[in-house]
């Protein structure tokens, strides 16, 4: 898994964007609202086509915690510009975090302990290569999990499908800190609660693969610095906002 920073007209330093040779991706932080709405539209055909969500008008899906200011959307560019891969991170906030609908016991556990929480979701990537979608799947966690540190954050929590916990578990070292449950955000689909605690998977001898090559090719608050701040206004008109009123709608 070799990364390659490279400069870009928009980006002169190069800092914000990485190029991936194995996956044939660039990926940064979204810059626009419009970035974030095609991302968000490919979780929606991402999930559909799973079986994981219901169809909707707006043909986009999110979460309402991922509308703040802190939340950040980390997209896989191809060569010819399409958003093919992508995932979102949302920082604890007082109304919670998506899994706080399931394990709010659990989380709010976690916070009577000290600690600051971020979310990662939203994950998804068009391509059929396993290959090439498991090496954006590891960028795309890169590029989410080394943005904790910059918010002063000290675990990340993150829901998987059963099949897919010990990969997370073995690349990570993420802990299961709750029983499997079904989610209803993904039409009762099974979920595995998993717990990284930075601040002691950072000091584990050996590092977990995956921490290594993130210790081995860290990111500055440079790498952040140009993303878009999503605000409700922000969304104001669009499919994003239609979905999340049709979501807060009683019985939807």
């Amino acid at each position: 898994m070799v990364s390659k920073v490279v400069a870009t007209a928009s980006n002169p330093s190069g800092e914000p964007e990485t190029k991936l040779e194995s996956s044939g991706l660039t990926f940064f932080p979204a810059r626009s609202v419009e970035e974030v709405a095609k991302a968000w539209e490919l979780v929606y055909y991402s999930y559909c086509q799973a079986g994981l969500i219901s169809e909707n008008p707006f043909e986009v899906h999110t979460v309402p915690q991922a509308i703040d200011e802190k939340a950040v959307v980390i997209i896989g560019r191809s060569a010819a510009g399409e958003i093919a891969s992508t995932m979102s991170s949302y920082v604890d906030r007082p109304e919670g975090l998506p899994l706080d609908h399931i394990y709010a016991d659990q989380m709010n556990a976690m916070r009577g302990q000290g600690c600051r929480l971020m979310e990662i979701g939203l994950f998804a990537d068009r391509r059929r290569s396993m290959g090439r979608s498991l090496s954006a799947l590891l960028e795309l966690m890169r590029y989410n999990v080394l943005y904790a540190p910059h918010n002063d954050l000290t675990d990340i929590v993150i829901g998987v499908h059963p099949h897919h916990a010990d990969f997370y578990r073995r690349l990570f070292a993420f802990r299961q800190f709750a029983d499997v449950a079904g989610c209803p955000s993904v039409n009762g689909s099974p979920m595995v609660p998993l717990r990284l605690d930075l601040r002691r998977n950072m000091k584990l001898d050996p590092l977990p693969r995956a921490l290594k090559y993130f210790q081995q090719h860290p990111l500055t608050a440079e790498a952040y610095a140009d993303r878009v701040e999503l605000t409700p206004d922000g969304f104001d008109g669009t499919a994003v906002q239609g979905f999340l009123q049709l979501q807060a709608r009683p019985g939807d």
